[in-house]
């Protein structure tokens, strides 16, 4: 062999030994890529939870402050200002389960669509959705805006 024969070598070794080096600096860094991405999908999931149950958690305080109230002023609940100050509550109320519903179905839209994993959140909240359903009967009539609620429902139930 010749020197020139030598080098060649040498430098097709250095530079093969660069490929891999190369090919498996990508490889980690794929790899750290690809779980920044799942956390960051768990997180988003995680933080459609806490927003769903704050809402719910919303909902609930002020029905326990409705009943509260009606029944700190049972002795007066025909007067004027107690029927207002209950239909203030009530209306307020209703705008809070109008928002509870519109994140819920928010959720199911997301699931329905495959933008998050049906069977993460399938386990926790079939029963949860259906639930739902049955309580708020009157907000899912045929016209209904939480359709996506009913359609994942549905899919759910069925399986």
């Amino acid at each position: 062999m010749n020197v020139m024969n030598v080098i060649n070598t040498i430098a097709s070794c250095a530079s093969a030994a660069a490929m891999i080096a190369t090919a498996w600096i990508a490889r980690v860094q794929l790899s750290k890529i690809n779980k920044t991405i799942n956390d960051s999908g768990l997180m988003s999931n995680f933080e459609i939870e806490f927003e769903l149950n704050k809402r719910k958690e919303k909902l609930s305080g002020l029905r326990a402050e409705i009943e509260k109230y009606m029944s700190d002023h049972a002795e007066n609940i025909k007067s004027e200002e107690v029927k207002n100050a209950v239909e203030i509550m009530n209306d307020h109320y209703n705008e809070l389960l109008e928002n509870y519903l519109n994140m819920f179905d928010r959720l199911c839209y997301y699931i329905l669509n495959d933008r998050l994993d049906d069977e993460d959140f399938r386990t926790e909240y079939r029963e949860r959705l259906n639930d739902e359903i049955k309580t708020y009967k009157e907000y899912f009539n045929p016209g209904t805006r939480f359709r996506n609620m009913l359609k994942l429902n549905d899919e759910w139930q069925s399986k």
